[in-house]
């Protein structure tokens, strides 16, 4: 998966709440499907609430935070293709 969340207002504590939890339930029902998680962004604090997001809520498939998209794009790429 690639977000690209550049320019995107920074979500208040109760939705990355939300976020993270959603994240979790959907990997419980679809286990295996996600191969790798790619965000772009262009704000320290963005990079910052990811980074915790990603503390306190592991995931079992590899996630990077990029600041350009070409790069997320051949990080998933090659992430996916193993």
């Amino acid at each position: 998966m690639l977000i690209d969340a550049r320019g995107l207002p920074i979500l208040p504590a109760a939705h990355r709440r939300a976020l993270a939890e959603q994240m979790k339930a959907d990997d419980a029902a679809y286990p295996g499907y996600m191969k790798a998680y790619a965000t772009v962004i262009d704000s320290a604090v963005q990079a910052g609430i990811m980074t915790a997001v990603v503390w306190l809520f592991p995931t079992p498939y590899p996630m990077r935070m990029f600041s350009e998209l070409a790069p997320a794009e051949a990080w998933v790429r090659k992430t996916i293709a193993g």
